[in-house]
């Protein structure tokens, strides 16, 4: 048991943190533990072939520590849809254990299902409220509010999670996301600013606080926050920061200075939508009729695509309820 407390305690906090390793199969049987390096190293059908052998394998050792074990792997592979029956199975099995109902509401997060998230959270936050998981029930559940549009109660949460863990920039970010959310904008203002200066700190909080001061009508210091955090940033970081640097530059008619980080956008994720929308909006903006012909054709291409792979996810979740289960997959929603 001290090896599945030991994976779940690092595994299994819904915070978006930079993705994690797969963690070694260190505890399970060889049969198993083979399974899982089969599909670590697979793509393609023969990664499903893995899974299904995994599970497979999982069936037939039908106890609580397995189900544990399994869904705490599959957690740490971000395979978060596989993760869900076993943790159900463990929370039905161990309801006393905190650190698996945080492991399930984590995964239904991840896996876009904040409505049972919060069934799953709601009764943990008070039924644990004495154990080390916690401060990151307390934040899992204050996400899955906010998730749902319950953002005032969302609050309530993040703050109560900022009591337990003073020092955790994550949970400073998202209280000042959802504050700027419901645009208190004072609020979101503390919050970024926090998560800016703790260590370490949030990699998204400086451009993020720019966005905010641009809502506050203080130009010039978003747009010093924004080039520091282009520069400096980490590189997701950078390419999310220019982006907003972009259309904080094109709103205030500054079409020529937006155009390069709009590019430099697309150039760095061209399946972003939204960024090949405000390309095309600058482009035209600029005169540059066939290039942005070429890139509103590239918004609407990935917009389609969009658009089917909410209708399957949707059609997805309608099927599991249908079906009473998890066994269904439905879309990554990344």
């Amino acid at each position: 048991m001290k090896l599945l407390v030991a994976l779940l305690l690092a595994l299994c906090a819904a915070r978006p943190a930079a993705p994690q390793a797969a963690p070694a199969a260190d505890g399970v049987d060889p049969q198993l533990a083979a399974a899982f390096a089969r599909f670590d190293a697979a793509a393609g059908e023969a990664r499903e072939a893995a899974r299904r052998e995994i599970e497979a394998l999982a069936a037939k050792r039908d106890s609580p520590n397995a189900a544990l074990l399994v869904g705490s792997l599959w957690v740490g592979r971000r395979e978060w849809k596989s993760s869900v029956p076993h943790l159900r199975r463990a929370t039905a099995a161990m309801p006393e254990f905190a650190p698996a109902w945080n492991a399930l509401g984590a995964a239904l997060l991840q896996d876009s299902r904040p409505d049972e998230a919060e069934e799953v959270l709601r009764p943990a936050v008070a039924r644990f409220a004495s154990d080390p998981v916690h401060g990151d029930l307390l934040f899992n559940l204050a996400m899955a509010c906010a998730m749902g549009n319950k953002r005032l109660e969302a609050s309530e949460w993040f703050e109560k999670a900022i009591a337990r863990a003073p020092d955790a920039a994550i949970t400073h970010f998202s209280l000042a996301e959802n504050e700027l959310n419901l645009h208190r904008l004072d609020r979101a203002e503390a919050g970024f600013r926090k998560a800016m200066t703790l260590t370490p700190g949030h990699p998204d909080a400086r451009w993020k606080l720019a966005v905010t001061l641009g809502q506050l009508d203080r130009a010039e210091e978003a747009e010093a926050l924004f080039k520091q955090a282009i520069a400096t940033g980490a590189p997701k970081s950078r390419v999310s920061a220019a982006l907003q640097y972009g259309i904080f530059l094109f709103e205030r008619g500054r079409h020529a200075d937006a155009l390069p980080h709009l590019e430099a956008t697309t150039r760095a994720k061209p399946d972003d939508r939204m960024a090949w929308s405000w390309l095309a909006r600058t482009q035209k903006a600029l005169g540059k009729k066939e290039e942005a012909a070429a890139s509103i054709a590239r918004y609407r291409e990935l917009q389609a695509q969009a658009d089917r792979e909410e209708t399957d996810f949707l059609l997805g979740l309608i099927r599991d309820k249908l079906e009473g289960g998890d066994r269904k997959s439905v879309p990554d929603r990344g």
